[in-house]
């Protein structure tokens, strides 16, 4: 699609614009340099077949923001143009540090819609990890636990992501600790009865990182999302898809012939304990039935700390485990909490249980015996109580 630069008007063709004789431009450069109310656009970042992205600054604040202008061809597409308000109204209703903020909705020229939102520095996750085997332990824990806790503030709110993949996470590493943002909420899903005046496009997304309902255009929930994070994490574990050259699409509809390969399988450096956990909770993350998965990311988060909390074991014990930084910061969490959530003696922690057969399962408590032997400075400390054994995983 063209625009006029000087009557701003659509036009289909190269010719001359009939009005004021100007030779349109194509709408994504002629937008450059142009103002969509107090901002100026003064780049284009990037182009995909929905929406433009551009580099915008607030000319009175000097403020940043990532503009995104649907593109104009369809903006007579009424069920696009209630996605894309959809994902403005969706990320401000959640409103959590790990999700892109919107600031602002308007109309562009062209009569098109366009999301004014803040602007992230960093790379995306699918540019961090191309080309590499797999990321560190705690790199790894740091980014799937904020997009967890993203996932599980959309699901409080109602929604369901439906497209979580790398290209849609943005990680900026300019301080200690990674930040996260998660993006592209503009095929998320309206669970919540409450919100459901905002409307629901069917669910569509990324086919490698679908869960089998959602290739099958079934109903989706939480455990959607779950799925399409335990794929994540897969691969941020051992740098590949668990389903190599296919998707689970094969699996909708036929008997699939068995699990994945475990990641562990696919990593040399993990000791048998966090192999064993970690093996136990992705795998029950990629489970082909939602009823069989865990029931929402805080659930998922809960038996990957439980998992990777062996890593620390393993470190203080002079395995091969976790980097020690992530193994003290855990080893601190187990003694200053007591027992874990769930385990007996500890306090319950609220959807831990509703984890379809909880923590318990045979194939974790191998991880539980891990972390249940103490370290050598850990016996020969003295201490005027009974020590309290270390947190394990729920009997």
């Amino acid at each position: 699609m063209l625009l006029c630069p000087d009557c701003l008007s659509l036009r289909a063709t190269a010719e001359p614009c009939p009005r004021d004789g100007a030779t349109p431009l194509d709408y994504a450069t002629a937008l450059v340099g142009r103002r969509l109310g107090p901002w100026l656009l003064r780049a284009k970042v990037s182009e995909g077949g929905m929406a433009i992205v551009y580099a915008a600054e607030h000319e009175q604040l000097g403020r940043l923001a990532a503009i995104k202008v649907l593109r104009p061809e369809l903006s007579l597409r009424e069920p696009l143009v209630a996605r894309f308000l959809q994902e403005a109204r969706a990320v401000s209703l959640i409103g959590h540090k790990n999700i892109v903020t919107v600031y602002d909705f308007g109309r562009a020229p062209g009569d098109t819609s366009y999301i004014v939102m803040e602007y992230l520095h960093g790379a995306t996750l699918r540019e961090l990890i191309d080309g590499r085997r797999a990321l560190p332990l705690e790199r790894l824990a740091a980014i799937v636990e904020q997009v967890g806790q993203a996932l599980a503030a959309a699901h409080d709110k109602g929604f369901v992501h439906c497209d979580v993949k790398p290209e849609n996470i943005v990680v900026d590493d300019s301080g200690a600790r990674p930040a996260v943002k998660l993006l592209d909420f503009g095929i998320a899903t309206l669970l919540s009865a409450d919100a459901s005046d905002l409307g629901a496009p069917t669910a569509v997304g990324t086919a490698p990182y679908m869960a089998p309902e959602q290739l099958a255009q079934g109903p989706v929930d939480a455990r959607t999302d779950v799925y399409a994070l335990g794929v994540l994490t897969y691969e941020l574990l051992t740098g590949r898809h668990p389903f190599p050259g296919q998707t689970p699409l094969a699996c909708v509809g036929s008997r699939p012939s068995g699990p994945p390969r475990p990641p562990s399988r696919e990593r040399t450096d993990l000791s048998s304990a966090v192999a064993t956990g970690v093996d136990a909770v992705v795998l029950h993350a990629l489970a082909l039935a939602p009823e069989q998965r865990y029931a929402g990311a805080r659930p998922f988060l809960a038996a990957l700390q439980h998992a990777l909390g062996s890593a620390a074991a393993s470190a203080a014990g002079g395995g091969v485990g976790a980097p020690r930084a992530l193994a003290r910061r855990l080893a601190r969490r187990r003694r200053g909490r007591g027992p874990a959530p769930g385990a007996r003696g500890g306090p319950a922690r609220p959807g831990l249980a509703a984890t379809p057969r909880g923590l318990a399962g045979q194939r974790l408590r191998p991880a539980r015996a891990a972390t249940a032997r103490p370290t050598r400075s850990e016996g020969r400390r003295a201490s005027p109580r009974p020590r309290r054994r270390p947190s394990s995983l729920p009997p």
